[in-house]
């Protein structure tokens, strides 16, 4: 029995449909955590990943999964990050579960969130942001602790990597080398100074 070669014809059109494929699916990660946790660290060293990263601004989570970036860090008022009514809670819930997002979650000791920036955050929102992050643990794909961030950020590269299926394009111990630092800038507008991971302030 003869069989015939597919045609390239075939080919092409295989190729045109995995190509669209890949182009209306876009993996959609979203950073959440409670505020001094390490969440813009976190955004800013997944430029490291073949990923596009929304870096100019937090960004609600709505917006993010209408936008065409992959990745983006919560606003204030998300999930995992804050004190919620139930009823915005099941919203953002209901949105995850949907829209397929992988939740990459950041956690830091509490005396260390308490005793940054002077006291911005209050006790109650960092036990409410861990509370979440344990009730609903289910619809987090990954669960970044800022220790092991600091100490060993090429380890938890891989990690993240590997459950993500992301391509590594730059180390996570490079930062801030791989960093466009004319996107990163200060509530007046000025360029923001960007320290290796662990170096303390100046």
């Amino acid at each position: 029995m003869a069989f015939c070669k597919p045609s390239l014809f075939i080919y092409n059109l295989c190729g045109y449909y995995l190509f669209n494929l890949r182009w209306h699916y876009r993996m959609k990660i979203f950073i959440t955590g409670c505020a001094k946790s390490g969440t813009t660290l976190l955004r800013r060293l997944f430029n490291a990943f073949e990923v596009s990263v929304c870096n100019d601004r937090e960004i609600s989570l709505k917006d993010f999964i209408e936008s065409s970036y992959e990745v983006g860090k919560r606003t204030h008022d998300s999930i995992f990050s804050s004190e919620l009514y139930a009823p915005d809670v099941k919203k953002q819930l209901k949105l995850i579960k949907n829209n397929d997002v992988k939740v990459v979650n950041i956690i830091r000791d509490k005396d260390q969130v308490l005793a940054s920036d002077h006291g911005y955050v209050s006790e109650s929102r960092y036990y409410e942001s861990v509370a979440q992050a344990f009730y609903y643990r289910d619809y987090i794909v990954a669960t970044v602790y800022y220790s092991e961030l600091i100490s060993n950020p090429d380890q938890v590269q891989q990690v993240l990597a590997k459950k993500l299926g992301l391509k590594i394009l730059h180390k996570f111990s490079d930062y801030p080398n791989f960093i466009d630092a004319s996107q990163e800038t200060t509530i007046t507008g000025s360029n923001m100074e960007l320290r290796p991971i662990g170096a303390p302030y100046k």
